[in-house]
């Protein structure tokens, strides 16, 4: 009898390191409000925007070339390179 719950414990021991070393692999990750807000004002304006969606790639390119540029100003240089037609109009009716 002894020796069975012996077993258990080494058994529950070892049950309990491995899942401490699962627990070291996973890294865990720190995000930043901010960047939640970024994500989701992002996904938001290409969802509200048709004419953004369009060329969503196209603003992400000049986001990333612009570090820290907001979507909206990203659209606005965009339109302001390539259809200035445009960027006339969304801001006439501000």
């Amino acid at each position: 009898m002894y020796e069975k719950s012996q077993a258990d414990v080494e058994k529950r021991k070892s049950r309990f390191k491995s899942a401490k070393a699962q627990e070291k692999e996973k890294a865990p990750i720190e995000v930043d409000d901010s960047y939640i807000d970024r994500k989701v004002e992002e996904k938001l304006f290409f969802q509200n925007n048709p004419t953004a969606r369009e060329v969503e790639k196209e603003i992400k390119d000049i986001q990333s070339k612009y570090t820290g540029m907001s979507v909206n100003d990203a659209f606005d240089l965009y339109l302001a390179k390539n259809k200035p037609e445009l960027l006339s109009k969304k801001q006439s009716n501000l």
